[in-house]
């Protein structure tokens, strides 16, 4: 049982890399409006800019797919614990810290779209 329960995670988690993502959100249309407020010109696709803009996108993205699995890997270990406290106690464990994360992820990404747009964009 445990061995199918591995192997269908396992199965899970590699299609997440094989299968292309489907990208519902296009990041250099608010980098060039912000850019474009600052004064800055990233008209260019290899811009500075734009560079990290992108790197930011995909790493908040990895971000999603990092606590997608966890929470998947917490369920998983708690529906196979058997009503065995420890177990129990180690997946809630997983889940909690997966959302406790994930929540300091996006109050850093919402601090630092707060101070770019009203501080900095107020000082020009």
């Amino acid at each position: 049982m445990l061995k199918r329960v591995a192997s269908f995670i396992l199965i899970l988690l590699l299609s997440f890399f094989i299968l292309t993502p489907a990208l519902a959100y296009d990041y250099t249309a608010g980098l060039q409006k912000t850019g474009d407020a600052m004064g800055y010109d990233i008209s260019g696709k290899s811009s500075v800019y734009a560079v990290v803009g992108t790197m930011i996108g995909i790493i908040l993205s990895a971000v999603g797919l990092v606590f997608f699995a966890l929470m998947v890997y917490g369920g998983v270990r708690w529906m196979i614990a058997r009503s065995n406290e420890e177990y129990v106690t180690k997946a809630k464990n997983i889940i909690e810290s997966a959302i406790i994360g994930l929540v300091i992820v996006v109050a850093s990404y919402a601090i630092t779209n707060f101070v770019i747009n009203n501080v900095l964009l107020n000082l020009k």
